[in-house]
């Protein structure tokens, strides 16, 4: 699946296509931040985020189920979940938005907030 098809109902859950890094990131109530980078390997895609209301190096791991839309002209995602919810997501220092356990962790925060 492409960004240009994607859909956050669909089986498959995968954001591929253009590098969303420097896009900005709005939440369903609020503008959230920018990605700051985005992530594909083998665990599958995440956009590391951010957050304007964050202290500098603290981040926001989103994965794919969250994004609802992506403006590729606007270079914006746009997320199905409010800025309370995602901001109450676990935060992620810079060097672990690859590791395994934080990913799981994050994945069930936002399977559990559906």
């Amino acid at each position: 699946m492409t960004v240009e098809t994607y859909d956050p109902d669909g089986a498959d859950q995968q954001i591929t296509g253009p590098d969303l890094t420097g896009f900005r990131v709005e939440a369903l109530d609020a503008r959230l931040g920018r990605v700051e980078q985005h992530i594909e390997d083998e665990a599958g895609v995440h956009l590391l985020v951010a957050a304007s209301l964050l202290v500098s190096g603290e981040y926001l791991l989103l994965p794919p189920g969250v994004v609802a839309r992506i403006d590729l002209e606007d270079e914006s995602v746009w997320l199905n979940r409010t800025l309370a919810v995602v901001e109450g997501s676990p935060l992620v220092e810079l060097g672990r938005a690859h590791d395994p356990w934080v990913r799981h962790t994050v994945d069930a925060y936002y399977a559990a907030s559906a």
